[in-house]
């Protein structure tokens, strides 16, 4: 009877382990770099270094979080980046998902397809870097994108776009920086809400990175948050 009692007991363990439970599984994050350096608030643009570390089976690509500022950011919100936090650090903080304008692949924040930035699995676990640029030179450029050269992929460059559905185009708004396009700002997008009423043209950018994966095929996991620092964005 105490045998039967065990293995009873030993059997409901297993299914409370295997269902419904949190998983505890973290996926080794991306690395800051080249040479490990945030961006430079001047700079224009974010680097990130998918390496060797990146070479999980359950790993698909990267995540990127971002939040606009009307200050330079301190304290707590540059500092969220530790192995103690996950995603749900960065959403309670105010980040917002990346959209990718790639319109094959999704025109809304909410019917995005993840991971932003997939990597395909013949580069997985190699080294090569991925640019965010977000501050095109252009006048009048409205695409910030994401690039990186790998052996498999080769050269991939996708557009990407702000958590803001647009009615107009029916897709997400573009990041645009050098000049306020009429409408494409507006105090009510789910951006720009912490900003209040906009009383300057310079605007500050603070962004995330994450590793994505999926756990027994369908159970999405992150690595924890990497600060990849912010940038200074102006519209003249």
């Amino acid at each position: 009877m105490r045998f039967f009692r065990f293995v009873t007991l030993f059997a409901l363990v297993l299914v409370a382990v295997s269902c419904g439970l949190p998983s505890s599984y973290y996926l080794s994050p991306p690395t800051l770099g080249p040479g490990g350096a945030q961006g430079d608030p001047t700079s224009g643009f974010f680097q990130i270094l998918s390496t060797s570390a990146n070479s999980e089976e359950e790993f698909r690509g990267f995540e990127l979080y971002y939040k606009f500022d009307a200050t330079a950011p301190t304290g707590t919100e540059i500092n969220l980046g530790n192995s103690t936090n996950d995603v749900t650090t960065l959403t309670n903080a105010g980040f917002l998902t990346v959209c990718s304008g790639d319109s094959t692949r999704d025109a809304t924040p909410t019917q995005r397809t993840l991971p932003l930035i997939p990597i395909q699995q013949a580069d997985r676990g190699t080294t090569f870097s991925v640019t965010i640029n977000v501050n095109p030179q252009s006048p009048d450029a409205t695409l910030v994108n994401y690039t990186y050269t790998a052996a498999a992929a080769g050269t991939v460059e996708v557009q990407i776009d702000r958590h803001v559905f647009d009615t107009t185009t029916g897709g997400c708004k573009p990041f645009t920086f050098i000049r306020w396009l009429p409408g494409n700002y507006s105090t009510a997008d789910a951006d720009m809400t912490n900003l209040g009423t906009l009383q300057s043209s310079t605007i500050y950018l603070v962004m995330y990175a994450v590793s994505y994966g999926l756990q027994d095929v369908s159970t999405p996991i992150y690595s924890y948050p990497v600060y990849l620092g912010y940038l200074t964005l102006s519209s003249f």
